[in-house]
């Protein structure tokens, strides 16, 4: 009878020792996933940063482009008025701000392509004193 009282207990213990860390498991993997949002959105956030200082630059050249410069500038503010948690990742929100931000780089495919055009851009005041080929 004894055997079979510690056959039990062994059993129950080791049931709760894999419970215990099954459940650690799971939330250290929540909070990878988490975290890697975070750098996610944290790269996403520091592109729309940079995208004034980009529009800036070649607003001085290429102000023909001015429809390029609105595509910009809108996307940029539907991308960074999108906002997901990672706690409300569905499949439609993520399908939205992909789209939010795919906007985004089309924009700045375009607005980079100007850039080629323009070589010679510099971030600084001179710029404007350049000629425009």
């Amino acid at each position: 009878m004894k055997k079979s009282t510690i056959i039990v207990i062994a059993v129950i213990v080791l049931i709760a020792i894999w419970g215990v860390t099954s459940y650690n498991g799971m939330v250290k993997m929540d909070e990878s996933v988490s975290t890697a949002w975070s750098n996610v959105e944290n790269q996403y956030q520091r592109r729309s940063d940079l995208i004034p200082n980009l529009v800036n630059t070649v607003k001085g050249y290429a102000s023909h482009e001015k429809e390029t410069f609105q595509a910009v500038v809108d996307a940029r503010s539907k991308a960074t008025q999108m906002q997901i948690s990672a706690d409300d990742l569905t499949p439609e929100k993520m399908q939205a701000y992909q789209k939010a931000q795919g906007e985004v780089g089309s924009a700045l495919s375009r607005l980079l392509a100007i850039t080629e055009a323009y070589p010679d851009l510099k971030a600084n005041g001179t710029s404007k004193s350049c000629k425009h080929n």
